[in-house]
């Protein structure tokens, strides 16, 4: 499976609006090429925990006030998330939680972007 294909992914997801749980594991099956449910977690737990350790995302819950990250260590996250997908086939909208870049994960997508030869989005989303 291709996990550093699925970090690539989630990070240009990211610059345009907060990735939930469940098109992590939509990008763990289309783009890491995660065939059965327990890939498609296995990847997608894979590579949140590698956006996490490379302290380019952080993970957390959206709620009136807008995003709180969870404060807690990345095995607990890890470890929470891959407890609360168990209690469903598959995450979905509301479900889980959300991945928000980090600067630097801002700063990695757009290089990624950049190398690809596209416009990354302006802080309003657009592309040029």
């Amino acid at each position: 499976m291709k996990r550093e294909a699925c970090i690539e992914e989630l990070l240009v997801l990211g610059l345009d609006d907060w990735v939930h749980l469940s098109e992590v594991a939509w990008t763990a099956r289309s783009i890491g090429g995660a065939a059965s449910p327990e890939d498609v977690r296995q990847l997608s737990l894979q590579s949140i925990r590698d956006l996490l350790v490379r302290e380019l995302a952080t993970f957390g819950q959206v709620d009136e006030t807008g995003y709180r990250p969870w404060r807690s260590s990345i095995e607990e996250t890890v470890g929470r998330i891959d407890r609360e997908w168990a209690l469903s086939a598959e995450p979905r909208l509301g479900e889980g939680g959300w991945i928000r870049l980090t600067p630097a994960g801002d700063a990695a997508a757009r290089e990624l972007l950049s190398g690809r030869g596209a416009d990354p989005p302006d802080a309003e989303g657009q592309t040029r």
